[in-house]
Formats: structure tokens, sequence, C-alpha cells
């Protein structure tokens, strides 16, 4: 079941709701959406049910036929797909029934977007986790001697390389912002 409300012209949002079948769209006093319009040919176009959703195919070849601007011949329509008919734009809108006819059309740039957007959270994430990891700067007090102690045992551990080379990061950093206040 889909919805055509028509957003110019002289029935600007009137709305039709049709439950099941095809709905043929033309300026014929037959058409099941007449549309008086110079530019509209009396059998202009169709929308058909079909298993896979919901599809407008032109009757007629040459006539003004568009679907979110683009120019069409036959197209799955979508929900919240704008049909433009001569100089009528009518919106699409899906109400129920068929499922498989809620599927957007997305194109190839669609999914490259999503991978690329994601991709590039994820390396995010991994540099902080391996700037926390790495460089996580733990402020100790001086009101704490044992622990003081057992940091400088451990430095001592490492050979003079080592020491160096783990602490150079922090040489950079000013002492005011790596030790606080404590009070």
């Amino acid at each position: 079941m889909y919805r055509i409300v028509f957003l110019t012209g002289s029935k600007q949002g009137r709305r039709i709701t049709v439950e099941k079948g095809d709905l043929l769209i033309g300026s014929n006093a037959d058409a099941h959406l007449r549309i008086q319009d110079l530019t509209v040919q009396p059998r202009h176009a169709v929308i058909e049910q079909r298993s896979t959703g919901y599809w407008l195919r032109a009757e007629t070849e040459g006539h003004a036929l568009r679907i979110n601007d683009q120019p069409v011949v036959e197209s799955q329509l979508a929900h919240g797909d704008e049909i433009d008919i001569g100089s009528q734009r009518l919106l699409f809108q899906l109400t129920g029934g068929n499922p498989s006819a809620t599927k957007r059309r997305r194109s190839k740039f669609h999914g490259m977007t999503f991978v690329a957007v994601w991709t590039l959270l994820l390396i995010q994430v991994l540099i902080l986790a391996g700037l926390f990891a790495f460089w996580r700067i733990d402020p100790i007090p001086d009101s704490h001697p044992q622990i003081s102690d057992m940091l400088q045992q451990r430095l001592e551990e490492f050979s003079a390389n080592q020491a160096d080379n783990l602490l150079e990061p922090f040489q950079l950093i000013p002492e005011w912002i790596v030790t606080p206040v404590w009070e």
C-alpha cells in the first residue's frame, strides 16, 4: 500500500492512497490518476506493484518523467521519492504492505562512504588506545615516597638507552602539566 501526495499544481497537498494493483497516470479520462496538464500524455506513466516492490514505468517515449530530478524510463520507487510528471511533482510514500519496497536505491558511493567512515573511526579508536596505553601519564605526588622509590628502582632496571627512549616523549611536556599540585 502506498500514497501519492501532490507537491505542486492545483492539487497541491492532495493525497491519494493506493491499496493494490497498478496506477495509470495520465491526462486521459480513463487514467487512475488524472493530471490535466499540457505536458502530460494521455497514458504518461504507470506505477506497478511487483514482487520486488513498486516500479514507475514510462508509457510513452520522450516525455518528461523524472525521479528525484533524474530522468528515467523505468525505475524502482522508494519511500520519499519525488516524481516529476510534466510540470507536476508528486511524492511517493509507502504506508505498509510490501516490505521489499522499503529498500532505498543506493549508489555505489553510499557503500564506499559507509566503509570509509567506519574505517576512519576504527583508526581513530586504535590511535587513541595506543596513546593511552603507551603515553599514559600517571602523576605521583611527592607525598608517597614508597611509590616514587619503586618507580626509581624500576627505571634503574632498564638500561640507560631504554630509559632515555621511554622518557623521551615526556621531556617535551612542561613539568607543571605532568605533576599536579597536591595539597
